[in-house]
């Protein structure tokens, strides 16, 4: 009863949060002043990289350390607001190869990229950054060939350079920062191009490139155990892409799926919308229970109000309870159903956690429920859902009336070594379940190992690697073998090697 207290309390201050707050943003977005922004934003990507060269030397001329750059305010003139800035960033190796079912076609790909941050020095607590990604196709197979049986391109290898133009291998580049900041001690402005952290809106880095948004976003330290989070944007630029897209142009560039009258959905470039809203709060009481509450309102589409909390009930225990609820708005996002984003009223879906942890060892069991209500669907260009039975290849958006059941582990085994090892079960509608099923899903038993090294070796330091193994294998379902590529029956393979500095 105490959670759902919570909850209530905390779904009726956020909602007139937004009510009062977000559409001072609509306005802001709808005179075009983010219009604006975007027309400055889109500048040459070499005339950044000659920004960065010149970051550069001037940080060695100075002989500034970029490690540990100063905090407060030692600006004196043009030079030093640029000298005594940070840089950072990281060179990925990135290593995927998939084996599909049967006589579907297998895949592999190497990428090698790096990505270059900088941001100035401190100005009574205003900054200016600028972040870079370069990417380049080493080798692959034909990502751009079309499986015979399927008529389709590699789906996940794509993701690593650009899903719009398979063929593309190395005009790979982006201007995935650049941005304005102000700092405070109580709150801090962001605004500008970068990336974004929440549990259905994220930068999720796990190919070549982030999620990355356009907007304006500020975070409020209300007290010492309570952070409230606000945003709106205009703009994304979705992970495995090169360009910059309005919320008109994003919605559809990964797969549309179908209607649930089982037609091809027609809302790619067809959605209404002006921006997408965020406004989370999260809150510590008394240093075991953590609560948090997110609401995502993408204008005239829908609404989203998710909600988490997590109890330590003792040094080794935790439970966790998750509940998330959405309603259409104005139709979902388009007048003609086949052109809508968000067909049906509402859905519903809650997931639990029962955790144990001890040393180096981490142990929890996760479930989660989809209601029969309405599909759970949020735009996969937005980042990926992070409920607590997600796992790397495990999207659930896009379904209902579905359960997973997750078992997760971590093992420490020192300083250098981690393992994660996922085993889970989902039990899906079937996949030609339209009404229920959006993208043609199977239900499937899921293995998931993740092998981390990072040596601690003067010479090694900042690299890191990474062995990612997915084993996802469908039921006893009969399932055509169209339905199967990159969907159920395959193995995906990944080895990542990085370097941070």
């Amino acid at each position: 009863m105490y959670f759902w207290a919570c909850y209530i309390w905390l779904i009726k201050f956020t909602s007139s949060l937004i009510n009062s707050g977000c559409w001072l943003f609509y306005w802001w977005i709808s005179n075009d002043i983010f219009n604006y922004a975007s027309s400055f934003l889109k500048m040459k990507f070499l005339f950044a990289t000659f920004l960065f060269l010149g970051f550069s030397l001037l940080v060695n001329a100075n002989g500034f350390s970029v490690n540990d750059p100063s905090e407060i305010d030692t600006v004196k003139n043009a030079k030093s607001f640029f000298a005594e800035g940070k840089v950072n960033g990281h060179l990925r190796n990135y290593f995927m190869s998939t084996i599909n079912h049967k006589e579907l076609t297998d895949h592999y790909a190497n990428a090698i990229g790096f990505e270059l941050a900088y941001e100035t020095a401190k100005v009574k607590g205003f900054s200016l950054g600028i972040a870079g990604l370069f990417t380049f196709n080493t080798f692959s197979s034909a990502l751009d060939k079309l499986d015979t049986v399927t008529n389709k391109t590699a789906r996940l290898e794509t993701e690593l350079f650009d899903i719009e133009d398979p063929a593309n291998k190395s005009d790979l580049d982006r201007l995935d920062e650049l941005f304005l900041k102000y700092e405070h001690e109580k709150f801090d402005l962001l605004i500008g191009r970068f990336t974004f952290d929440s549990p259905l809106v994220n930068s999720q880095d796990g190919r070549m490139k982030p999620y990355s948004l356009q907007g304006l976003n500020a975070n409020f330290n209300l007290s010492n155990s309570s952070k409230l989070k606000l945003g709106v944007f205009n703009n994304f630029s979705p992970r495995g892409t090169v360009k910059w897209y309005n919320i008109n142009e994003v919605l559809g560039i990964y797969s549309t799926g179908n209607n649930p009258d089982g037609t091809v959905s027609g809302y790619k470039e067809e959605v209404h919308s002006k921006a997408l809203f965020i406004a989370g709060i999260e809150k510590n009481i008394a240093n075991h229970l953590k609560i948090e509450v997110w609401d995502y309102l993408l204008d005239h589409v829908v609404n989203t109000i998710y909600l988490k909390s997590e109890l330590m009930i003792s040094n080794s225990f935790d439970l966790g309870l998750e509940v998330q609820k959405q309603n259409q708005m104005n139709n979902g996002g388009n007048d003609e159903l086949s052109k809508t984003y968000f067909a049906q009223n509402h859905s519903f879906l809650y997931g639990s956690k029962i955790g144990f942890h001890k040393d180096n060892l981490e142990l929890s069991l996760n479930y989660l429920k989809i209601t029969d209500e309405g599909r759970f669907l949020f735009p996969r260009e937005f980042g990926r859902e992070q409920f607590f039975v997600t796992v790397p290849r495990g999207r659930i958006e896009g379904l209902s009336n579905t359960s997973v059941l997750m078992f997760k582990s971590k093992f420490h085994f020192n300083k250098q070594w981690e393992l994660d090892l996922d085993l889970g079960e989902g039990w899906l509608p079937s996949y030609n379940n339209f009404e229920q099923n959006k993208y043609s899903a199977s239900s499937y038993h899921n293995a998931v190992l993740n092998l981390v090294y990072t040596p601690k070796t003067k010479l090694l330091d900042g690299f890191n690697f990474k062995l990612l193994y997915v084993s996802k294998q469908g039921s006893k379902e009969n399932i055509p073998l169209a339905n199967q590529y990159y969907n159920i029956n395959y193995h995906n393979i990944n080895f990542i090697t990085q370097l941070n500095f």
